[in-house]
């Protein structure tokens, strides 16, 4: 069984022990069910129930001592895998193997899943980029990047209020996890950290600037309450804002 949208083609089968496949591009095998070795030319890799495996381009799969195995194949073309050995990924990534386990059922029953196919991809783009041996690229990856400059342009536009991850996951249209590991790996930082740096930015200014208390300043940039701003601005600037101020305005003097 068969199914297939954009970049992705999802494929049901089940393979006998010694099963033989070769794989012109990248992969993702999931195993529903069954057990036992798979080797490529150079690797073997245990095959367990309920696990996913990134298969590199042009991968040669044999199965050996294993029992029947029921599984999904997932292929797409924007996925390439550089490598000098045929490695195989083991992706244990919950997320993954949760999406996974979707696919297969809305498969079987043929439902159509293009969003599920979407936060696939966005799960495997996150994953694979951690991945350095063997190095593995998606085409079209500047995609990610507009995704980040929309949320760091929101949070610098809204920072005084009150946001969630949610809220920033509805407004790119990704699943939440999946905008929280994107962010992190192309900008170095989480999402709260970045927005936790953006009203700090403007703190500093309205301690230069205003005469606001220490609890307005934190409230007017979106923090809960004093303490919490307070603690923030030391563990960043090792200062208090209080002493902070007293410095800049001695400076002025």
């Amino acid at each position: 069984m068969a199914s297939t949208s954009s970049a992705f083609t999802i494929h049901l089968s089940t393979w006998q022990p010694t099963h033989h496949e070769v794989f012109s591009q990248g992969a993702l095998l999931y195993l529903l069910d069954g057990s036992g070795e798979l080797w490529t030319t150079k690797h073997s890799i245990s095959l367990q129930a309920k696990c996913a495996y990134l298969l590199p381009h042009h991968t040669s799969l044999t199965t050996q001592g294993a029992s029947s195995l029921s599984v999904m194949i997932c292929t797409w073309s924007s996925l390439e895998i550089i490598s000098d050995h045929d490695q195989v990924i083991s992706l244990n990534h919950s997320a993954i193997i949760a999406m996974m386990t979707l696919l297969v059922q809305e498969t079987k029953q043929g439902m159509h899943h293009d969003e599920a196919l979407k936060a696939l991809d966005e799960l495997l783009r996150i994953t694979c980029l951690r991945y350095t041996h063997p190095k593995v690229q998606f085409q079209n990856i500047k995609t990610a990047s507009r995704e980040c400059e929309t949320i760091h342009a929101y949070l610098t536009n809204h920072y005084q209020e009150s946001i969630t991850l949610d809220q920033l996951a509805d407004l790119v249209h990704m699943n939440k996890y999946s905008l929280a590991h994107l962010y992190q790996r192309t900008t170095c930082h989480t999402i709260m950290e970045e927005l936790k740096r953006i009203r700090l930015l403007h703190a500093k200014e309205l301690l230069i600037h205003s005469e606001q208390s220490i609890q307005a300043i934190a409230l007017s940039c979106g923090f809960s309450s004093s303490a919490y701003f307070i603690e923030s601005f030391r563990r960043l600037y090792h200062i208090t804002p209080l002493q902070y101020r007293k410095a800049q305005r001695r400076k002025k003097q």
